[in-house]
């Protein structure tokens, strides 16, 4: 029987790793346009599960929002135009309220005063923020009637209201 070096030993440990080390992948950033949405399932302030997928076939937006984010608040109007023009013709908005600094009932009460005509779901738990690697707000998401990711930014297209008009018209998969 041979006695094994300290460095021998040190290889056989080496090669052992990496031969059954499993490969390091990086973390999935957020979607991209042209990814499928991924799913999820949240409450809105009237204890109903909402998910997109209810929305199958629909032009889908969602809003990543606080009452806190001005730059949120200052994006609604378009939010709320958009609704009145194009949920007759297939498109509906989603507002996910993210739970980080958000209380529920101030939320409420701000969607009361405001009258708000849209889901607005609570993402108190931050599960579907970390779903979709929301880092900032706000943060918009435009779904094609395919369901398909065409629109993902910490900002509203500059032309949303056109765009949303656009993904309607388009003939549904």
């Amino acid at each position: 029987m041979t006695a094994r070096t300290p460095a021998a030993a040190l290889s056989a440990a080496v090669v052992l790793f990496f031969l059954t080390a499993q490969p390091i992948r990086a973390a999935a950033g957020p979607p991209q346009a042209g990814d499928a949405l991924p799913a999820f399932e949240l409450e809105d302030l009237d204890g109903r599960t909402v998910s997109p997928a209810d929305f199958s076939g629909k032009v889908v937006s969602v809003h990543f929002f606080a009452v806190w984010c001005e730059p949120c608040l200052a994006e609604l109007p378009e939010i709320e135009k958009a609704a009145a023009r194009y949920g007759s013709r297939g498109y509906q908005p989603l507002l996910v309220a993210v739970g980080h600094r958000q209380d529920p009932r101030r939320l409420r009460d701000f969607v009361r005063k405001r009258g708000l005509d849209v889901p607005v779901l609570y993402d108190a738990r931050g599960s579907v923020q970390d779903l979709y690697k929301v880092t900032a707000l706000p943060t918009n998401l435009i779904v094609g009637r395919d369901g398909r990711l065409r629109w993902s930014s910490t900002s509203m297209p500059p032309d949303f209201l056109q765009a949303i008009g656009r993904l309607v018209e388009e003939k549904s998969p």
